[in-house]
C-alpha cells in the first residue's frame, strides 16, 4: 500500500509526488514524475509498476542514517563497541588500545539488512 505523506522516487531515480491511491482502475496510484525542468504525469499500479516503463516503477526513499561513532581497536577481538563520543570511547579503553577511530555513518534505513 502507498502512503502519499511519504517519498518516492523512480527506479531510474527521478523524485516522484504522490495525488492519490484510490483512482479506478488497474493503476490507482497517481502522481507526477519531476524529470529535471519539467513534470510528467504518472499512474502505477497497486504494486508500484508502471504500466509501460519499467524505470518509472514506485520506490519508496528511506531516511538516511547519519551519524559518527567512535570505535576503539584493539590486536585481538575484544568485543568492539561504539561510542557516541571520543570522551566515552576513551572511558571505555583498556591499556592495550592500538587506536581510538572515528566511523562516519550513511547509509540509507534497511541497508544491509536483506
Amino acid at each position: 500500500m502507498f502512503d502519499i505523506t511519504k517519498t518516492y522516487r523512480t527506479r531510474c531515480g527521478y523524485p516522484v509526488k504522490l495525488y492519490r491511491t484510490d483512482a479506478k482502475g488497474d493503476c490507482p496510484v497517481q502522481g507526477s514524475i519531476d524529470i529535471g525542468p519539467y513534470e510528467s504525469i504518472g499512474q502505477w499500479g497497486f504494486d508500484g509498476a508502471h504500466p509501460t516503463i519499467e524505470q518509472y516503477d514506485l520506490i519508496e526513499v528511506k531516511p538516511r542514517i547519519q551519524r559518527e561513532v567512535w570505535v576503539n581497536v584493539y590486536d585481538r577481538p575484544k568485543g568492539e563497541f561504539l561510542y557516541k563520543t571520543r570522551e566515552e570511547a576513551d572511558e571505555r579503553a583498556t591499556h592495550d588500545r592500538l587506536a581510538c577511530v572515528k566511523l562516519p555513518i550513511d547509509c540509507e534505513h534497511g541497508e544491509g539488512l536483506e
